[in-house]
Formats: structure tokens, C-alpha cells, sequence
């Protein structure tokens, strides 16, 4: 079970995170972060069943961040800490679980914990997470973990998919992204189609098969049924600031959407 901390003062964050590691115990990973920027990268990648707020930090406060951490994660419980009781209105308006008043003691926090809005019911089983992240480097994790294909130009296959939004792409298309060449060659049309099939069978793995499409030499994805960051941050869930000028940065032909969102800035 992932637990998040959040604290713009990292003496508080230390000993919190402390105190909290004490009452969940081996059961649990605490995670802190400083800034509201951390805490949304670590929100996606480990989707946390508790994240413990302070609400007054700069640049976003508590609850604005609160609310960018439940489009992320839905099923995160929130829970508000802070030093001020004049904030304790404006929280319980919120899906907080809990406000608690810093100092916040072992005792506070298992008190939290014991009247979560969002329980975990033993008979669900976790949903498989399998998440595109497009900021700096391609990268594809399933369950919090780099997802490895047999081949290494199925990532950038996907990479590419992923860059036109579900717009079907031609065989021919995918030769010229991935190998820069004009001329015709049916040995690397045929190599398209094998690395169709490895990507279909790591899919497949992830309980992600529909999400691919190949039909008669095109292919695609269904984006509705995909977490990417590119895609969160274009719909507005992800602030500005999340993008720092650097998109799919090991492929070229990616220059030209890093440019169009660099305009959009």
C-alpha cells in the first residue's frame, strides 16, 4: 500500500512521514514530496491509496493540488494537514477524509486512516495500471514498472500511435518514421507486421489487447482507454508548468509536436 506526504517544509515532511511509517508499518510505503509538482509525478506513477496534504504551500495549495490528485488518481483518499484552523471549512468542502491540525500525532493519523471515504474492499482485486509518459523520454510502465518488448523498435511504434491521437498510420508511414528511408522495401513491411505481433503479446500481458488495432495494413489505438500524459495535459488536468520543453526526446520526428506545444505555452 502507497501512502503520499505533501509539505512544502521538509523538517514537518520528515517527521510525518516518520510517524506515519510507524502506524501502517510493513504494510506500507510512505512517499513525500516538497512541491506540488513532485507530488503530481508521484501521484501518477504509484496512484496512492492515502495522500496526507498541507494546504498551505506555494505556488498551488493544498487544495487545488488535491483536486489535480483525484483526476489522476480517483480512488486516492485525501487527507488535509495543516497549522491553521481557519483552512478547515474550505477542506471539509473537498472529498477530504480527514483535517487534521500539525502537530499531527501517531494517534491522528490512525484516526485518519480508520474513517477513509475510499476504503480498499478485500474482495476487489487492484486494477492493472499501464501508463504512456510523453514529457522528456518515451516511456511505458505497467504496474509502476518500465514495460519490456522483445524487439526494440515496438516502443517507438507505440510512440508514434500514441503522438497521432488514434489516427490510424499507414505500414509505409511507420517504415519511413521509424528507419528515415523513401525508397520501398517489402522486407521492412514485413518487419512492420512482426513487430505488430510482439506489441500485441506484450499487450496482451497488461490485459491491454484492445487497445491495438491493425486492419488491412493500418494501425492505431484506442486513446480512450489510455493514460498518457500527453493526452492529461492537453485536456487540462495537468498544469502548465508540468511541461518543461522536452517530448519523446530520443525520436527526432517528435521535434514538431514539441514545437506546437511549446507555441501553446
Amino acid at each position: 500500500m502507497d501512502y503520499l506526504i505533501v509539505d512544502d517544509e521538509n523538517l514537518i515532511l520528515a517527521d510525518e512521514a516518520r510517524t506515519l511509517q510507524t502506524v501502517v508499518g510493513d504494510d506500507g510505503q510512505v512517499h513525500t514530496a516538497d512541491n506540488y509538482l513532485d507530488a503530481i509525478d508521484i501521484a501518477r506513477e504509484i496512484r496512492p491509496y492515502v495522500v496526507f496534504l498541507d494546504v498551505d504551500m506555494p505556488e498551488m495549495n493544498g487544495l487545488d493540488l488535491s483536486r489535480k490528485i483525484v483526476e489522476i488518481s480517483p480512488d486516492s483518499n485525501i487527507v488535509f494537514v495543516t497549522g491553521y484552523q481557519k483552512y478547515g471549512l474550505d477542506a471539509w468542502k473537498t472529498e477530504a477524509s480527514a483535517f487534521l491540525l500539525k502537530p499531527a500525532t501517531k494517534q491522528d493519523f490512525q484516526e485518519a486512516l480508520s474513517k477513509l471515504r475510499k476504503p480498499i474492499s478485500k474482495d476487489v482485486e487492484a486494477v492493472p495500471k499501464l501508463e504512456f509518459r510523453c514529457f522528456g523520454n518515451f516511456e511505458i510502465f505497467y504496474e509502476g514498472k518500465p514495460l519490456l518488448f522483445k524487439r526494440r523498435y515496438c516502443k517507438e511504434f507505440i510512440a508514434y500511435l500514441i503522438d497521432k491521437h488514434g489516427a490510424s498510420v499507414t505500414t509505409d508511414e511507420l517504415r519511413a518514421i521509424i528507419w528515415g528511408e523513401e525508397e520501398d522495401s517489402d522486407a521492412k513491411k514485413s518487419y512492420i507486421r512482426t513487430l505488430a505481433s510482439d506489441i500485441r503479446r506484450s499487450l496482451a500481458l497488461c490485459d491491454a489487447k484492445d487497445i491495438f488495432f491493425n486492419n488491412h495494413g493500418t494501425y492505431s489505438l484506442d486513446t480512450s482507454k489510455i493514460f498518457c500524459d500527453l493526452y492529461e495535459y492537453e485536456a487540462g488536468r495537468l498544469p502548465k508548468e508540468y511541461f518543461h520543453g522536452e517530448y519523446m526526446n530520443q525520436y527526432g520526428w517528435a521535434e514538431e509536436t514539441c514545437a506546437m506545444l511549446m507555441r501553446d505555452m
